[in-house]
Parts: C-alpha cells; structure tokens; sequence
C-alpha cells in the first residue's frame, strides 16, 4: 500500500492575519473554498518559511474561519514551529491510499485501486496493475545523493531517506498475448506468468519533500 497526503482542494486559503507559532490561522468564515471540518488535516506554507502539518480542534472551522490546533488529537503540541505572515496559505489535506487488487470490471485481471481515507470513494483507477512495491533511497554519506534502494524493513535512520522508488508490473488485460509464458525481471528477482499476458516493469522515483539539494 502506497499512501499519500496531498492537498484536497484546487484552492488554498489565505490567512487575515499573521499569526505567532502557537496561534491559530484565521482563514475567511463562511466561504465557497474553505471546505474544512473539525479533525481536517490542514497545511500551513509560504515561500519563506517550512510548511506545518496540524490537525484543526475548531468544532466548526467553516462558520468561523478559526483552525484552532491545541494539543489534542494527533497534535502533540499546539506550536506550529514557524510563525507565518499574511503571504501565507493553508490548504486541507486528505490522505490517499494505492494498492493492488482485483478489478472490479475485467475478469482475471488486477487493478490499481485508489481509497480516500476516511469516507471514500473507492476507485479503480488502472486496470493491468499485477504488483506494486515501494523501495526507498538512503544517502549514507550526507552528499544529498542516493547510494543505495533498500525495503522499508531495511531502512534504520529515515532521516538518511530522501527518495521513494514505486514501481509496477503491468500487464495487459487480454491473454494470450505472447507465444510463452513470459519471465520479467521485478524488484531483484525474476516471475514467470503462469499466463501468456504480456508484461513490463514502470519505474518512478520520487524525490521527498524537503530532502532535495
């Protein structure tokens, strides 16, 4: 399962005031963009400062336009870290979560698969996805470069991660596509089909953010 937390909405809000480290943003109340509940996960940014990650204790943030973020909840402190002026925007964040599974609408075939946490959709978003798998990239030696891809399982410092490499065997949704059941090369060994799909490997590396040079 890859899981990702991105912005949920096309548009960010500006804040009405700037605000110390441990007060809460003020966004417009009762506007069409500001989509946000209590519990939301909200991300405050601006060019000038590091971004903070903070979940709103505000009962109804809509009406009021306040993202309180006390210490309760998944916030251990209510310290934003940074303090951030008027050219600052927050947005809301909503978590995402890819994995394999069958599909839904062709037979004897496997699909990537999308859930928005925590209500949904689920959504079948490419059929032909057979494996997924998720390597990470160590800079061992603080140069900003990757040295080596290992599993999560081997990773002991994750502050020496800082890329993702997700990769994919994808297979065609028709069998009998090649003369033989075909053997491809994934993640350091070698499947053979036990079909006659025609199969390759999709590689994507991903730098994470904040570790880029």
């Amino acid at each position: 399962i890859l899981s990702v937390r991105v912005p949920a909405d096309n548009a960010s809000l500006g804040l009405m005031a700037a605000i110390s480290k441990a007060a809460a943003p003020q966004v417009g109340a009762s506007m069409p963009s500001n989509s946000f509940n209590f519990r939301d996960i909200a991300m405050i940014t601006s060019c000038k400062s590091a971004s903070s990650i903070f979940q709103v204790t505000e009962p109804d943030p809509k009406a009021t336009g306040n993202l309180a973020h006390d210490a309760t909840g998944m916030n251990t402190t209510a310290d934003l870290g940074d303090i951030y002026g008027t050219g600052a925007v927050i947005y809301r964040l909503e978590t995402r979560h890819y994995f394999v599974a069958p599909s839904q609408n062709t037979p004897n075939t496997n699909s990537l698969w999308r859930y928005i946490a925590p209500a949904g959709p689920w959504e079948e978003i490419a059929v032909g996805i057979d494996r997924l798998k998720i390597d990470w990239g160590i800079d061992t030696d603080g140069d900003q470069s990757v040295n080596k891809y290992v599993d999560a399982s081997a990773v002991t410092d994750w502050n020496q991660v800082i890329a993702a490499r997700v990769l994919m065997l994808v297979a065609t949704a028709k069998d009998r596509m090649t003369q033989g059941a075909q053997t491809v090369h994934f993640d350091g060994g070698d499947i053979t089909a036990t079909d006659r799909k025609l199969r390759t490997v999709l590689t994507e590396v991903v730098t994470l953010r904040s570790r880029a040079p």
